[in-house]
């Protein structure tokens, strides 16, 4: 089941000096690894005590972040828009002043029908 740990922890170790984005990933898939194989991972890291705090401490971490940044979405989309946020569905066109001037805005192009596609 676990046949790479040490080249794992390894990449973990060196992933953190390096400050890599890609810890997370690599957390998230030792959480897994734990979950599914918790007897042979504590067989594995009965032998080095501080690197299993240490593994326990990230995991939980990253729990941590994962629940805040959970709560933080939700929280976002209960929030109602801002008072002056534009509704763009129901907005009227305005004009650009990029457009040329003589040029009126109208919403739809009268006579005007898309190509079909074959």
């Amino acid at each position: 089941a676990i046949k790479n740990e040490k080249e794992i922890i390894a990449l973990k170790n060196l992933l953190e000096q390096r400050h890599s984005p890609l810890q997370r990933p690599l957390m998230l898939y030792l959480r897994e690894v734990m979950r599914d194989y918790k007897e042979e991972v504590q067989d594995i890291l009965a032998a080095d005590k501080q690197l299993a705090a240490e593994i326990v401490f990230d995991i939980n971490k990253l729990e941590a972040e994962s629940k805040s940044r959970r709560e933080s979405i939700a929280s976002m989309a209960a929030t109602p828009t801002a008072a002056g946020t534009p509704n763009l569905r129901n907005a009227t066109p305005q004009s650009s002043p990029f457009a040329p001037q003589n040029m009126p805005i109208t919403p739809r192009t009268p006579g005007f029908a898309a190509p079909k596609v074959r």
